[in-house]
């Protein structure tokens, strides 16, 4: 499980005791105070994009999964049918799933996937997803990206 962001701030050390003059005291606490409010806002903004990173990815993935269905070898359509991408949200862990033959079906899927050797109709080909994701690595980071800067009003 991945633990939540947590965001901690601070300038120096100042222990108040009895004998700090009245004056600092009040400065060292009136500092804390705001330094509280500041930590407290940024975590809002990480909570946020905790809450939204699975749409993120999601969108950043959906056109790598479209070009694996075109990579995809179709025989008699199962093994294409069987793609999936899946959001998993959950606060402390957002995840994305992409993939085949979810739940085992069909049973030849990483068959079709691994063994290079069998001919496949171009543009179709053995190791469909990996090629897909390969090929659009560069782009899916661009897309986080652009993602997030959309989330946090930059765009």
């Amino acid at each position: 499980m991945v633990n939540r962001a947590r965001i901690n701030a601070s300038v120096g050390r100042q222990r108040i005791t009895s004998l700090t003059p009245e004056n600092s005291a009040a400065y060292v606490n009136s500092i804390r105070t705001a330094m509280t409010n500041i930590t407290d806002n940024y975590q809002m903004i990480i909570d946020e994009l905790g809450l939204q990173s699975v749409d993120v990815l999601y969108d950043a993935l959906l056109p790598t999964f479209k070009l694996s269905q075109k990579y995809c070898p179709v025989d008699t359509q199962d093994l294409k049918d069987s793609g999936f991408l899946e959001k998993a949200a959950s606060r402390s862990n957002p995840r994305v799933v992409i993939g085949y033959a979810k739940g085992g079906k069909p049973a030849y899927a990483a068959f079709v996937h691994e063994l290079t050797h069998l001919y496949h109709k171009s543009p179709t080909r053995s190791k469909f997803l990996l090629a897909a994701l390969e090929e659009d690595a560069g782009a899916i980071q661009q897309r986080i990206i652009k993602g997030y800067k959309v989330i946090m009003g930059l765009t």
